[in-house]
């Protein structure tokens, strides 16, 4: 096996309050919680949490949000950003990611430090084939609305598949008509359930649909084909591992597919930075080290 470089952040913290989704795509890994039995952490917990991680590493930081499926099912996560945002002003950014079903902006009483990324599959008849029907138009509008209420940024990131790796330019050239020509879009290849072989994560759903997947070489060639070194940046599976402390509901781990676990949310600080610094190796025994 080959080595890949990994770094540790000491400014990044990732947080995953809740395990709800809306949507039931057809290529999504996560083993999404709903209804009764969801797990969601409250936002004492979270904001206690922060605090904790700003004392210990005292240094401006970047919080990445994500839900299991979305996060603006939590019902407190716009109130969580407003407090954070007025108790640690320039000092703090967010990264979100969502879905972009869930319009709750207007909650968000200042969207100037916070970057989106929207999960967009393609041109609407891909994107609808894994999201559902109606979510293309829904998100698209989100998309919109972020951008014209200032945001620091907004990034489509896009599942490519066999069938719209070639109409990424044209999807491209419609995100930029409908939403803003400063509108980025990148790519992920999506995994195939192969590539979960042996992995002890208890997130993980193996029972999603590959049938439009590619094998991660083949994509990769494929891609560079169609578009020479256009996303080299979104797809170089040569850069590093980027670890950090990753909150979820389950616990602290040393990345946000929550498989070497760190400790739990009242863990110290020092002992949950001692465990990520020392979490190297057991990256590097993941079936999805490499993959990632």
């Amino acid at each position: 096996m080959s080595e890949r470089a990994i770094k540790v952040s000491k400014k990044d913290l990732y947080i995953e309050p809740i395990s709800s989704c809306n949507l039931q795509c057809r290529m999504c890994y996560s083993k999404v919680i709903n209804g009764g039995d969801a797990k969601i952490l409250s936002e004492k917990d979270i904001l206690d949490f922060v605090e904790r991680f700003y004392v210990f590493f005292k240094k401006k930081f970047n919080i990445y949000w994500c839900g299991t499926g979305e996060i603006f099912l939590h019902k407190d996560f716009p109130s969580i950003i407003n407090v954070l945002n007025k108790k640690y002003n320039a000092k703090i950014t967010h990264d979100i990611m969502t879905n972009g079903t869930i319009d709750r902006l207007n909650e968000i009483e200042d969207l100037g430090n916070i970057s989106f990324f929207v999960s967009i599959d393609g041109l609407k008849k891909f994107h609808e084939w894994n999201r559902g029907k109606g979510t293309y138009d829904k998100t698209i509008a989100f998309c919109k609305k972020a951008v014209d209420s200032g945001c620091r940024k907004l990034e489509v990131r896009c599942l490519v598949t066999k069938d719209n790796v070639f109409s990424l330019a044209e999807f491209e050239k419609e995100l930029k008509l409908k939403i803003s020509p400063f509108v980025k879009m990148g790519i992920n290849i999506p995994y195939a359930p192969a590539d979960f072989t042996g992995t002890y994560s208890q997130c993980f759903s193996k029972n999603f649909d590959d049938s439009r997947v590619l094998p991660k070489k083949e994509m990769l060639s494929l891609i560079h084909k169609i578009f020479g070194s256009r996303y080299n940046s979104d797809i170089e599976i040569t850069k590093p591992i980027i670890l950090s402390l990753c909150l979820l509901p389950f616990g602290v781990f040393s990345c946000c597919d929550g498989i070497v676990k760190l400790g739990c949310i009242v863990t110290n600080l020092k002992s949950l930075a001692n465990n990520l610094a020392n979490s190297e190796e057991k990256c590097k025994i993941c079936p999805l080290y490499l993959k990632c």
